[in-house]
């Protein structure tokens, strides 16, 4: 399965302290060449504060998305394509995608 820039996935998604993974909606940020992407995690919970956050409204996707949601550029992982169940949908809203290229930006420069 090939992956692109804005697509959300279901995937088996590590804890920060890689104690345990979930399985949870993450956005893919770069595909590479062999068997990973980088994604970054997806939650409907905010956080009280974070400024690595992009609000991801139901309508501002398309796919199987039911939640309004937050993407946190802060919790950036490295996947096996193994380890995805399956493409949910992408991002199709111009001024989240900007969004979304100023928190990378952001949090890698």
């Amino acid at each position: 399965m090939n992956f692109r820039k804005y697509d959300i996935v279901l995937a088996l998604f590590p804890f920060t302290d890689l104690t345990e993974a979930k399985k949870r909606p993450a956005l893919v940020i770069k595909e590479l060449e062999g068997e990973n992407i980088i994604v970054c995690q997806i939650t409907t919970k905010r956080h009280s504060f974070s400024k690595y956050e992009v609000p991801l409204k139901k309508e501002h996707s398309e796919g199987d998305i039911r939640f309004d949601s937050y993407i946190y550029f802060d919790i950036i992982a490295t996947l096996n394509k193994k380890v995805i169940e399956k493409k949910i949908g992408y991002v199709k809203d111009g001024k989240t995608r900007k969004e979304i290229d100023e928190k990378l930006h952001l949090i890698l420069n």
